[in-house]
């Protein structure tokens, strides 16, 4: 999942999960949605991704973080050299990766409620994308009971990620939120 083309005929595949999240942040008087990427999340808990993201909301902008000083000098450019910039950027899996990570996690669950979800259209070859959380009923050893049930997509680039590949994924992803392995170490 991991993985950029270069070229035509070649993949680069990264060995660390860097997760690219959107984070709110004001600038000038405006919100700004800047990147934050939690590098090597794959060896991380859910409680030390969580402190990074929250570090990140707090850290003042042009200082190591989100949005540091370099990325802020490219937003200020002219719009055609940034759109230079980036065809090369794009062009590079290595310089890609550095820039944006590797997958990319959207929550439209904080501005929506019901089943409403986006599609994230990202460049990331793989992004999740967190819905809303509703009450549901679900069985239960053969009992109806209440429930919350988060709504999720997975939006794929599907010249990289055969559709086989992609659903054991989906699958295992889904049997490891189903179980709570993901939250364990975050029960303080």
């Amino acid at each position: 999942m991991q993985a950029y083309r270069l070229g035509k005929s070649r993949l680069v595949v990264f060995d660390d999960v860097d997760l690219t999240f959107m984070v709110e942040r004001e600038w000038e008087g405006e919100q700004l949605p800047v990147f934050c990427i939690v590098r090597a999340a794959q060896r991380k808990t859910s409680h030390e991704i969580h402190r990074e993201l929250q570090a990140a909301k707090e850290t003042p902008l042009g200082t190591d973080g989100p949005m540091n000083a370099l990325e802020m000098q490219f937003f200020l450019l002219p719009s055609f050299l940034r759109r230079a910039l980036w065809f090369f950027v794009r062009r590079n899996p290595y310089w890609f990766k550095d820039l944006i990570g590797t997958a990319g996690v959207t929550s439209m669950g904080m501005f929506t409620s019901g089943v409403a979800v986006g599609v994230g259209i990202t460049p990331m070859t793989v992004t999740l994308c967190i819905g809303s959380i509703e009450k549901k009923l679900a069985l239960v050893d053969g009992q109806a009971i209440e429930r919350e049930v988060m709504h999720m997509i997975i939006s794929v680039d599907h010249e990289i990620i055969d559709g086989a590949p992609l659903a054991r994924f989906a699958e295992r992803f889904n049997k490891i939120l189903l179980d709570g392995r993901a939250l364990t170490a975050c029960a303080v």
